[in-house]
């Protein structure tokens, strides 16, 4: 059996947790710069407030019915979500993180509704625990989860046809909108009639990847860990336009050192740097370069990603008015798979530099986003380059903002 712990609303939770006042009110998160809403809780839902809306169209409606807005704190939700996967690996054999707020997981001893109590009541988190014979048959357990009191559910195999029948098709990870619109159309309504089509039409229609789904639906494990044709990306929309060219290579490295650490964090490295600006969709002159530059060998050293970016930068740079910015790292493999040049090796070299990203990526999460960065980034966070008037401390990470219990 395969698990996966599921924070329930997660960003809204995160709110919540250090507000009991909160409690029972509707609780929806924004996106960067305010725009749209990225999370909301069950009670926002009731009230008809649903993820994806554009906050300045239903804010009116949210505020009269009692619905509490927050801008978007990642380095609070980053900081819940290392508590509660910590939690996870204690109750469970091994975590294998999939998102910020969900991980699968091989069960130990504790069984999924002993799971999902523990990590809820010690983390402040409601999770849901779902158990399933694959990956994806495990994500259909969750979902039957979240809809039980206890928030736990292991789907057995002699009840997964009358489960995955009651599924609709486009709740099934793996199967995005376009392709459940399209299945849709061909008279393909729940998981399981996805799963008994033929595997030639499978393949033709929807490729690989379908094909992999639907094994999975017939429990068999057809996800490989593999990253070769993974990719990582860090952007942003601004809250205020970028004119100055020196601003927006800022800008770069910020994304750079997220993707950096990122990498370092998984033992991952980059063979190559990809960077896209763009000015106003809405405007005439409307400009969105993407430019990718090939490392001379995939590292996830900062300096050189930061190099790599100003490149890019300098090779599609006009005047303008920037909107936003993005660094994509691609052609992803593993740390001490690289095969070194036989005319120039490196290797001390690369020693140091892998321990200095180490160094940086530790000192970064004890003390604080940017606190050692590169000289050109000048501290800059991807929360100075957005509007966040609704945003609340950093309860978890600051001195300055720790949550003052009064008599």
């Amino acid at each position: 059996m395969i698990g996966l712990c599921d924070c329930n609303s997660f960003y809204a939770s995160c709110e919540a947790l250090f507000r009991p006042d909160l409690r029972g009110r509707g609780i929806v998160v924004l996106s960067n710069n305010d725009g749209c809403v990225v999370t909301a809780n069950r009670e926002a839902k009731e009230r008809g407030i649903k993820r994806g809306d554009n906050w300045f169209e239903v804010k009116e409606q949210a505020e009269r019915k009692g619905v509490i807005a927050f801008s978007s704190n990642y380095t609070l939700y980053a900081s819940l979500s290392d508590r509660v996967m910590a939690l996870l690996s204690e109750k469970t054999a091994e975590v294998m993180p999939y998102s910020i707020d969900e991980a699968f997981f091989t069960p130990g001893t504790a069984g999924p509704a002993e799971v999902r109590y523990e990590v809820s009541r010690e983390s402040g988190i409601p999770v849901s625990v779902g158990l399933g014979r694959t990956m994806t048959l495990a994500k259909v357990a969750n979902h039957v989860a979240k809809k039980r009191p206890d928030g736990a559910f292991t789907l057995e195999e002699w009840e997964e046809d009358e489960v995955l029948k009651e599924t609709p098709v486009e709740e099934v990870w793996g199967i995005g909108w376009r392709s459940a619109q399209k299945l849709r159309r061909k008279g393909v309504y729940t998981a399981a009639a996805f799963r008994d089509l033929d595997d030639d039409r499978i393949l033709k229609e929807f490729t690989v990847t379908g094909l992999r789904t639907a094994l999975e639906l017939r429990g068999k494990n057809a996800h490989t860990e593999s990253v070769r044709n993974a990719s990582f990306a860090s952007g942003i929309t601004f809250g205020k336009p970028i004119i100055n060219r020196d601003d927006l290579l800022r800008t770069l490295i910020c994304h750079c050192q997220t993707l950096s650490e990122k990498l370092e964090a998984k033992g991952l490295e980059a063979g190559r740097i990809a960077v896209s600006v763009f000015t106003s969709r809405f405007r005439p002159d409307f400009y969105s370069p993407f430019v990718s530059v090939r490392l001379r060998h995939p590292t996830n050293y900062l300096p050189i990603f930061a190099k790599a970016a100003e490149a890019a930068l300098s090779s599609c740079w006009r005047e303008g008015t920037y909107k936003g910015s993005r660094v994509f790292a691609l052609d992803i493999s593993r740390k001490g798979e690289r095969q070194y040049d036989l005319f120039y090796d490196d290797r001390k070299e690369d020693e140091k530099r892998q321990k200095l990203s180490a160094v940086v990526a530790e000192t970064n999460r004890k003390y604080g986003k940017c606190a050692l960065t590169t000289l050109r980034n000048n501290s800059l966070t991807k929360a100075e380059m957005t509007k966040a008037e609704l945003k609340s401390p950093a309860y978890t990470t600051r001195f300055s903002e720790l949550p003052v219990i009064r008599d």
